[in-house]
């Protein structure tokens, strides 16, 4: 009775399927890294769209844009550096977090001893606009990419306000650097310009 010989694979044999493998490998990588750029550019849209609808809904509640009347106002510019190092170095930071305690009412460590009182006064209903999302005590309102939004608001009521050098037909406007952490002024077309905007798709 003949015994059957189990087949095995050679060395080369082994080798060309390691090869094929690591080129499908090579050939996916890509591919997962543009879905995950793509899922983090949907994430930075429905955070900039909860902070538009949190701001109109405190405008409907008080009649006004936080901040009251007067000139126009841009946060912008606020490097990735303050938030890896937990520091307010500039007073659009500071400016930034206050806005957005007054709309979650949940106070940000190293905002000062004057937190509450800024918070309070600018809500002083004390109404939760935006839920704040988790580390929010730490890193403020952050897109996926660590930075902070840039935030325009029309607070002089001429139907417009002004993001870098545009003016746009809005009384709010709010942009993510984009995943090159670069403040193109809103700018998503072009070399390097990767802005995520909330005024169009």
């Amino acid at each position: 009775m003949k015994t059957m010989k189990k087949s095995k694979f050679t060395l080369i044999e082994l080798l060309v399927v390691i090869g094929v493998i690591a080129i499908l490998m090579a050939m996916l990588l890509p591919a997962i890294g543009k879905v995950r750029t793509q899922a983090k550019k949907v994430q930075a849209r429905s955070q900039m769209k909860a902070l538009e609808i949190a701001i109109k809904t405190y405008e409907t509640t008080y009649g006004i844009l936080p901040w009251g009347g007067g000139a126009d106002i841009e946060w912008d510019d606020l490097a990735t550096t303050d938030m890896a190092t937990g520091a307010s170095t500039g007073a659009e930071d500071d400016e930034y977090d206050t806005l957005l305690q007054i709309l979650t009412q949940v106070n940000i460590s190293g905002a000062g001893s004057d937190a509450d009182d800024k918070k309070t006064e600018g809500n002083i209903r004390q109404t939760k606009f935006l839920d704040s999302p988790e580390k929010f005590e730490t890193k403020s309102y952050v897109d996926p990419w660590g930075n902070r939004f840039a935030i325009a608001l029309d607070l002089d009521y001429d139907n417009d306000c002004t993001v870098g050098g545009t003016v746009l037909n809005r009384t709010i406007a709010i942009y993510s650097f984009g995943p090159n952490k670069t403040d193109n002024d809103g700018v998503s077309v072009g070399t390097d310009k990767d802005d995520i905007t909330s005024w169009k798709e």
